[in-house]
């Protein structure tokens, strides 16, 4: 997305202004989250429309030109199943893709890789039902 298409709010703006970022990515972050959990200390942390608890709602300027951000994909499953396609009509064979993003956890150093879209596998098991390995 090109930040200079976003007209920050004065919401946005105040925020930016206070916490020395820049307005334009502050309105995207805004724009891009269901709720906002905290915003302190210079951090968003937002609750995104797919139900993710992570920092910016996920919008993100590493990796990109300045004057850029990247968003993550209206519909990741959606987005996870036409690269699928595209590779398995290149590649000519059965390949399952994820895709993911990294999430810092709080209190903690480093960051985690957090699937948020999936095709061609199951991403979760039930265990429901079944015995663990000491019969419980």
């Amino acid at each position: 997305m090109r930040l200079d298409e976003v007209a920050p709010s004065p919401a946005a703006t105040d925020w930016a202004a206070e916490h020395h970022k820049d307005p334009r990515l502050i309105e995207v972050i805004l724009r891009e989250s269901r709720r906002i959990v905290r915003m302190a200390h210079g951090v968003i942390i937002a609750e995104t429309r797919h139900g993710f608890v992570c920092a910016n709602a996920g919008v993100d300027t590493s990796n990109v030109p300045p004057g850029f951000a990247t968003l993550l994909p209206r519909d990741p499953d959606g987005s996870a199943a036409r690269l699928r396609d595209a590779l398995m009509g290149e590649l000519g064979c059965s390949v399952a893709v994820i895709v993911a993003d990294t999430f810092g956890r709080p209190w903690r150093e480093g960051v985690v890789n957090v699937a948020i879209g999936v095709a061609g596998l199951r991403p979760l098991l039930d265990y429901r039902g079944c015995v663990d390995s000491f019969g419980r």
